[in-house]
């Protein structure tokens, strides 16, 4: 920057204002002054298209044409170092030879110039007529004439302005009917005019801008403040058709002793009027009004713009019905008068209507204009309004709350982060969830989520989708989390929050195994297989119960089958035989568990029969004897567990256990089979045979 100026007025304070330093030159040749050339003009002679006259630190009392030159002639330390003097004999520069945007003029102080009628009495500092140039970063003071435009002046031209700091031209004494104290404009073109600072300039008419039948004109991001004009429009003074978009600037403190002192308005029939969208129009006092709108006024356009009276009974705007009774369009205005009348005309009955307030507008302190965070117009303008800027007047962003704010300048909300409830996380397992909501701060942001196990990833904001902040993540382990969440934004402001949530327990799936077994035998193997949703799982993670069916229970033993699950194995011993439920339940260190039954059949243990050694009886006489021995596999049988019968061969039998049939337990192991029995007949070669329930047969010979 070359210098940074304040400026304090009536009405609100003004920002500093940068002035632009030099633009760097792409150009063929340069050409210094005074190392090369001794004047400015000199060097401008020689030049050609393309090329950059840089001048020196210095005051040089000269009056510059471009002569149609499309060159940049550019102070080498800015404005606060370098001077033209116009000595009051001429304009300081002229451009009227059909130049174009290329033809650049930056970086200088432009004083004591003069429009005289070799000029048509336009443009004492700068005078542009049939040309449009670019004139940037300057400082156009103190420059006096009886003529139009005495800072600048425009004809026919379609110029870029800006950047520029306009202040203290005035109109000499003893002249009258002058237009544009600081900038004037006429004729068919489409001037821009774009963050000038234009202030303490003065003239009859349009104190700060006067556009005279200006065709499209564009003032965006301006500055207009403390002007004063002694019949109208002490900022802006707009006549004939001049259908300027008037987009966010700040105009206060401005005068007029009689009409419009903030902006006097009065478009022909027929014609569009101004457009006037997102300005602050506070503190003009004198005259009948803030803001004049006559003529024809039923076309011009009022968007989103705060106009404050300064004075009680002026009215904040005047809508004259001379020629109209029509009112303009207004849509969201804040139209406010402390003490008298908001408007009159016909524009009377406006508030209430179309997003239109009456409110203080509460700005931040007097003297300045940004508004407080309680004011009615934040948030209180239509954010379809017709070439709205995407940034305020201070080059913060607009939108900052859920709608654009009335005047210059977009309260900016604090950045705030709002967190969400989190859930339905489980580990291993990937999940996504709006973690947070934002509001404020101004845009585009950035976010990043801590997960709270160590890692973070990038946050996806969607705007205006409830201003949303969503992410992605997978918990490698079960538990409870701390996540945090912290969006920037444009302007690097942070904001974070966090909230707790958890992981799951990965599910567990257990399928438990058939098993055949034998009474009083061991069975030894695996009862049942198992998956864990969590990929990330150890074997040391588990532990198994096997419950047999039988009132037993046992631990079970976990081991990795090789193919991304588990198995649980067990050995157990059945007292008996039949069939039983198995049911194998198995826990993770987070404590989930699951379960998975089956069948165990248990087959009867094998038993053997003995018969006992041939034995010789007698002819009709009873007799007791072990007949056979019963061994069992079984190693808990007991002589209840069995049955059977004795045929003692001579076509009699014995039931067993009986009166003739007994079971006792053997010492040695095992059990003994005693019967009794009377043989009728002697039998040469009788055979007493056992039977036992389970078909098990043995043969014993008896000898007569």
């Amino acid at each position: 920057m070359g210098r940074l100026r304040a400026v304090s007025v009536a009405g609100c304070a003004l920002l500093a204002m940068g002035i632009l330093g030099a633009v760097p030159a792409g150009a063929a040749n340069v050409l210094n002054v005074p190392g090369t050339y001794p004047t400015i003009q000199a060097a401008i002679d020689v030049s050609t298209n393309g090329d950059t006259v840089m001048v020196a630190p210095g005051t040089y009392f000269e009056n510059i044409d471009f002569k149609g030159k499309l060159i940049t002639v550019q102070s080498a330390q800015g404005p606060s170092a370098t001077t033209i003097d116009g000595g009051n004999l001429a304009p300081v520069v002229n451009f009227s030879t059909a130049e174009t945007t290329a033809a650049v003029l930056q970086g200088f102080t432009l004083q004591h110039g003069n429009a005289t009628g070799a000029f048509a009495y336009e443009g004492a500092g700068v005078h542009i007529s049939g040309a449009s140039p670019t004139v940037a970063g300057n400082n156009i003071v103190a420059n006096t004439s009886c003529a139009n435009g005495v800072g600048i002046s425009v004809a026919f031209a379609s110029p870029v302005i800006r950047d520029n700091a306009i202040d203290g031209n005035t109109k000499q004494p003893g002249c009258s009917g002058q237009n544009g104290g600081g900038i004037y404009v006429r004729g068919a073109s489409s001037a821009q005019i774009i963050h000038n600072s234009i202030f303490n300039n003065t003239t009859d008419y349009g104190g700060g801008i006067s556009l005279f039948a200006a065709g499209t004109p564009t003032l965006l991001n301006n500055t207009i403040s403390g002007n004063g004009a002694e019949y109208a429009g002490g900022g802006i003074y707009a006549v004939n058709q001049s259908d300027a978009n008037i987009i966010q600037n700040l105009i206060t403190g401005n005068r007029s002793p009689v009409s419009g002192a903030g902006l006097y308005i009065s478009p022909p029939s027929g014609t569009r009027g101004a457009l006037l969208v997102s300005n602050t129009i506070a503190g003009n006092f004198g005259g009948d009004s803030g803001v004049f709108l006559g003529g024809f006024d039923a076309q011009v356009q009022l968007f989103n713009n705060i106009v404050a009276a300064a004075t009680s009974p002026q009215p904040a705007v005047l809508c004259d019905t001379t020629y109209s009774s029509t009112p303009p369009v207004f849509d969201h205005n804040d139209l406010f008068n402390s003490a008298g009348p908001a408007t009159q005309g016909s524009c009377s009955v406006v508030v209430g209507t179309s997003g239109n307030i009456s409110a203080d507008p509460k700005f931040a302190s007097t003297g300045d204009c940004h508004l407080q965070s309680s004011s009615p117009a934040v948030d209180a303008g239509n954010s379809g309004a017709p070439s709205l800027p995407s940034t305020d007047l201070d080059g913060k962003p607009r939108i900052s709350g859920v709608a654009v704010d009335q005047g210059a300048y977009e309260f900016q909300q604090p950045l705030v982060v709002m967190m969400s409830s989190v859930s339905g996380a489980v580990e291993g397992a990937g999940f996504s969830a709006v973690v947070a909501h934002l509001s404020g701060g101004a845009g585009p942001y950035t976010a990043t989520i801590a997960w709270g196990d160590g890692q973070t990833s990038p946050g996806s904001i969607s705007i205006p989708n409830a201003n949303s902040v969503s992410g992605s993540h997978a918990y490698s382990e079960e538990g409870a989390y701390t996540l945090a969440v912290t969006v920037t934004d444009s302007t690097s402001a942070t904001a974070s929050g966090s909230t707790s949530t958890s992981a799951a327990d990965a599910a567990l799936t257990v399928t438990a195994a058939s098993i055949s077994a034998v009474e009083g035998a061991g069975v030894s193997g695996t009862v049942a297989s198992f998956t864990d949703a969590d990929p990330t799982a150890a074997v040391s993670d588990y532990g198994a119960n096997i419950n047999w069916g039988d009132q037993t229970s046992s631990a079970g033993t976990v081991t990795a089958n090789g193919s991304g699950g588990f198995v649980v194995s067990g050995s157990h011993v059945y007292a008996e035989e039949g069939t039983y439920t198995v049911t194998v339940t198995v826990t993770d260190a987070g404590g989930a568990s699951a379960s998975g039954t089956s069948s165990a059949s248990v087959a009867d243990a094998a038993i053997a029969l003995t018969g006992a050694p041939r034995f010789n009886e007698h002819h009709k006489t009873n007799f007791t004897a072990t007949v056979a021995t019963l061994t069992d596999t079984d190693p808990g049988g007991v002589t209840t567990d069995y049955t059977g019968q004795i045929a003692w061969g001579d076509g009699t039998a014995s039931a067993c256990p009986s009166s003739s049939c007994t079971i006792t337990v053997r010492p040695s192991g095992g059990f003994t089979v005693i019967g009794s029995h009377n043989y009728q007949v002697p039998i040469p070669m009788a055979k007493a045979m056992y039977g036992g329930s389970r078909t098990v047969v043995r043969y014993a010979k008896f000898m007569p």
